[in-house]
């Protein structure tokens, strides 16, 4: 399993993490630019592989946004960040 024991992002965190709204972020979905994977009929999760990824590819980065990458880890079952650095 290739995210084996990394967390999945869902789209508030993203939309928190990028400083945009969880609507910019399903948008980016939707238009391909940010691969993500479906959990069930309604839930839409990000590996952070697949973030770096976008981040690298976009003009985002020379906005900006995503600042501090890679992330604090998320703690899981929690939503929130702690600090792994």
């Amino acid at each position: 399993m290739p995210n084996a024991g990394r967390p999945l992002w869902d789209l508030k965190q993203l939309a928190a993490f990028m400083g945009v709204s969880p609507r910019t972020c399903r948008d980016w979905i939707d238009r391909g630019l940010l691969p993500a994977r479906r959990i069930g009929p309604r839930l839409l999760r990000l590996t952070e592989e697949d973030i770096e990824q976008f981040l690298a590819s976009s003009r985002l980065i020379e906005a900006g946004a995503g600042e501090g990458w890679p992330p604090r880890r998320i703690r899981p079952g929690s939503g929130e960040l702690e600090d792994g650095r």
